[in-house]
């Protein structure tokens, strides 16, 4: 082992592997050692400096650099460009370690929270095979009276005949299967309908063939949607297109054409509307939908900010906003799910 500051002793080490330099780390601040061993680097030498510091006359220092700079001057250089790069490889080193781990983190985040999305989805589901049990339970019970009675005499036929239809309704209410159009096949403009992802009733205002869609004025905004979503209600006439005139006209259709998903609060309270907007993300949770709208209208303004500050807290919401003018406006947010 050899400890010197003989510049061409440390060139030495460089050009023969059997020989290692091993440097001291230098704190150049303060100019003090901080014990720290460097392995594969041969330090640079900060004599002069100190001695500069130290208050060694100016001619002596002068005479010293000139002499040092006459016998090696461009290997100290040399020396200290390496010092300087292999700082740099350290430092960009720990940059590339704190990255990885936190991309690692992220990731381990990520994975925890996919897994969370697969519990909930498992719990929804159950949730809501055990309410469609409960209901089609009470319906078989009451189904089975109806039948019982039917035992009785024909002389029940007309009470039973209701019985019968109050079941039906029902069920059709909590299991809706049939999305009938008019009466001849055909929705035409005027008719009165329900548009069944909203569960909203509204008035066909217009009608187009590519793609084949029915816009329908609800309140004081209109959609668009396709006749298979649409349930006819009543046969109406265009007599009634002119109230709608003036209602506000917001056509929500993705750029792809599909239909958004959409949920309607208009008219509601905040108590009441809160809970729906829950049931409605956690049904597009489990289907998987990675965008919705909520329908709020303008008013006062105060159910669209309880609805925004509401989603500000929800830990399945990625991102909302307003919607842009084309899309609706101040009455509509936009939510993006994670």
């Amino acid at each position: 082992m050899v400890t010197s500051h003989f510049n061409p002793l440390k060139a030495y080490a460089y050009r023969h592997d059997e020989v290692a330099n091993v440097a001291v780390e230098f704190d150049e601040e303060t100019l003090k050692p901080t014990y720290r061993l460097l392995y594969g680097r041969p330090g640079t030498s900060q004599t002069l400096l100190i001695a500069q510091r130290l208050g060694l006359k100016k001619e002596v220092l002068e005479g010293a650099r000139g002499y040092r700079d006459e016998v090696h001057g461009h290997l100290e250089e040399l020396m200290g460009e390496l010092e300087r790069l292999h700082r740099d490889l350290e430092g960009e080193r720990a940059e590339v370690i704190r990255t990885k781990t936190e991309a690692v983190k992220h990731r381990e985040r990520l994975q925890r929270a996919a897994d969370e999305i697969k519990r909930r989805k498992i719990r929804i589901i159950e949730r809501t095979e055990e309410e469609g049990k409960r209901i089609i339970g009470s319906l078989e019970a009451r189904l089975k009276e109806v039948l019982k009675k039917a035992e009785e005499g024909r002389e029940q036929a007309s009470t039973l005949k209701g019985d019968a239809k109050r079941i039906k309704a029902d069920f059709m209410d909590h299991f809706p299967q049939e999305k009938r159009r008019g009466g001849d096949g055909e929705i035409h403009k005027g008719d009165q309908v329900e548009v069944i992802t909203l569960g909203k009733e509204g008035l066909v205002v217009g009608l187009s063939h590519d793609p084949v869609r029915a816009e329908v004025a609800i309140g004081g905004i209109r959609i668009k949607a396709p006749l298979e979503e649409l349930r006819f209600v009543s046969r109406g006439s265009e007599t009634g297109l002119n109230q709608e005139k003036a209602a506000l006209r917001c056509t929500l259709e993705a750029s792809d054409g599909a239909v958004l998903r959409e949920l309607n609060v208009i008219g509601l309270r905040v108590d009441e509307a809160l809970p729906k907007v829950d049931k409605f993300l956690d049904d597009a949770l489990v289907r998987e939908y990675d965008r919705v709208h909520i329908i709020h209208g303008v008013g006062s303004g105060k159910l669209r900010e309880a609805i925004q500050g509401h989603l500000k807290g929800h830990r399945w919401v990625k991102h909302f906003r307003g919607a842009e003018l084309n899309e609706g406006g101040s009455a509509i947010t936009i939510v993006e799910l994670r």
